[in-house]
C-alpha cells in the first residue's frame, strides 16, 4: 500500500506528538500523617456506640431487635512481649440511657508505624492498616 506525501506526514505528525505527549510525572504525596487520627489511644479517652442487633428465633419464628450503647474507655497502659505500648481497653454496656453503664469485658489494642492490632477475647485483630508513605 502506498502513502501519499500528507499520509505520510500525518503519520510523523501522530508519532512525534505522542512521543511528547508521554512524560514521567511524579505527584508528590501528601505529608499529613492520614489514618492516625481514626483511632484516638490516649488514657482516659471514650467512645461510645449505638448498636442494634436482630435476632431470629427459628423454633418460634419470631424476630427480635435489640438495641444496646456500648462504651470503649482507654483505661491504661502496659508493654506487650514485643516491648511495644499497649492500650487497655474497657467496654461497658447498657440498655439505653436511662440505665448505668456495666462492665462487659477487656480487651487491648497496640498501634504501630503502619497498623492497629487489636486482641480481642485471645485473638489478634488488624483493625486499621495505614496508608503508605515514602520511606
Amino acid at each position: 500500500m502506498k502513502l501519499n506525501r500528507s499520509n505520510r506526514y500525518l503519520i510523523l505528525l501522530l508519532s512525534v506528538g505522542l512521543t511528547a505527549a508521554c512524560k514521567r510525572q511524579v505527584i508528590p504525596a501528601d505529608e499529613t500523617d492520614l489514618g492516625k487520627e481514626y483511632i484516638k489511644l490516649a488514657v482516659g479517652h471514650s467512645i461510645e456506640y449505638a448498636v442494634d442487633s436482630i435476632v431470629f428465633d427459628d423454633f418460634n419464628q419470631k424476630t427480635d431487635t435489640f438495641q444496646l450503647e456500648f462504651r470503649d474507655e482507654v483505661a491504661s497502659t502496659f508493654e506487650d512481649n514485643e516491648g511495644r505500648l499497649s492500650y487497655v481497653i474497657n467496654r461497658f454496656y447498657r440498655q439505653d440511657s436511662t440505665y448505668q453503664w456495666e462492665s462487659f469485658y477487656s480487651y487491648y489494642a497496640t498501634a504501630t508505624s503502619d497498623r492497629v492490632e487489636v486482641i480481642d477475647r485471645n485473638m489478634r485483630y488488624i483493625k486499621l492498616v495505614f496508608p503508605v508513605k515514602l520511606n
